[in-house]
């Protein structure tokens, strides 16, 4: 699986398709809150348990390899890119279309 995460982060990671869908319950993940102990260690011990989401990737189509992209068509490894076509190795693109000479 491509992550924005490395492989020896402390918390588990799943694919975009695994975080939007019904399989996994986040309610799940939910603890009481012990008065004796730390907020913060009580915290980091919830950050480590609560799976986070690989690559952030809204309604693209034929999208591969890319990051916190939104509305976008045929893009391939970029990052900060939404309602844009056709852009390779892009970031911070928005609202733009590669038009390829005939």
């Amino acid at each position: 699986m491509l992550s924005v995460y490395p492989p020896e982060t402390p918390f588990p990671v799943c694919e975009p398709e695994e975080w939007y869908s019904d399989q996994w319950d986040a309610m799940s993940y939910g603890a009481a809150y012990d008065l004796n102990s730390s907020f913060f260690e009580q915290y980091i011990t919830l950050q480590h348990r609560v799976p986070r989401i690989g690559l952030v990737s809204v309604h693209n189509e034929n999208c591969p390899y890319v990051q916190q992209v939104w509305y976008s068509k045929n893009c391939y490894y970029s990052m900060d890119v939404g309602f844009t076509e056709d852009a390779y190795y892009c970031s911070a693109t928005y609202h733009s279309s590669v038009v390829f000479p005939k």
